[in-house]
């Protein structure tokens, strides 16, 4: 901002981190907003401050080391409950009893997934690194390496297919915690359809390499709880967004 420096000779400074969804999505004509935020305007006065790329005013200058910060823990931008939002009953729904027990029940498949992971891959060759392979896994899901020069990597020549679909199951345990499945006031949405889904792959695959009942114990646990607004448990849920992609419970 050009405005007069802070006590330490530093200039005003103001990130701003914004979901791009709001311009032209849910906001109509928020992206005009923007525009007009971003570009320079040649006539009229000075509008007191400057656009610059993040790389510029992250570089420390010499001699001026930046102040240290700290993050304020188990926070969030579009809850006035901390993360509550996402686990418990936050105040923020009229109802929402639904929500702790579907985090429990996805919680519960996701120890039950990493634990037959930790054993499949502990037996592999070369012992692999599950956690280590599943962060680089991201560059087979965005298409930057062939998933068999990917599984080459790290079990040798062995037989890749067993490699590859834990890391596929570990793909969908991550996508099953996408935020927008507790986000709302009842859990028979689109939203949280695509969390059980993820889950039931992720279930469906880990199932599949061994008799573990993964996806039978997480459908009675989501038996537990129901929609506070049509009156179905969590299994039907369940059950109807795999229906919705031709799925089977």
């Amino acid at each position: 901002f050009a405005a007069e420096p802070l006590p330490d000779d530093e200039r005003p400074l103001a990130l701003i981190a914004t979901d791009g969804e709001l311009y032209g999505h849910h906001q109509d004509f928020r992206e005009l907003f923007l525009e007009r935020l971003v570009q320079p305007r040649g006539e009229g006065p000075d509008r007191g401050f400057d656009i610059v790329p993040l790389a510029e005013v992250l570089t420390e200058p010499t001699g001026y080391p930046f102040r240290s910060i700290e993050i304020a823990e188990r926070t969030s931008w579009s809850c006035h409950h901390g993360v509550l939002r996402w686990s418990g009953e936050c105040p923020c729904a009229a109802d929402a009893r639904w929500k702790a027990p579907l985090r429990a029940a996805l919680e519960r498949l996701a120890a039950g997934i990493d634990v037959v992971s930790e054993a499949l891959t502990a037996r592999m060759p070369g012992a692999p690194d599950l956690w280590a392979a599943r962060d680089a896994y991201v560059d087979v899901v965005i298409g930057a390496l062939d998933e068999h020069a990917f599984a080459a990597g790290w079990v040798g020549a062995a037989d890749w297919a067993p490699f590859l679909t834990l890391m596929e199951a570990q793909r969908w345990r991550l996508a099953m915690f996408a935020s927008d499945g507790w986000y709302w006031e009842d859990p028979d949405r689109p939203e949280t359809a695509s969390v059980l889904r993820a889950a039931a792959r992720a279930a469906r695959l880990v199932d599949g390499l061994v008799p573990s009942g993964l996806e039978r114990r997480m459908l009675a646990d989501l038996a537990l709880f129901s929609s506070p607004d049509h009156r179905i448990d969590g299994a039907e849920i369940y059950r109807r967004a795999l229906a919705k992609v031709g799925q089977p419970a």
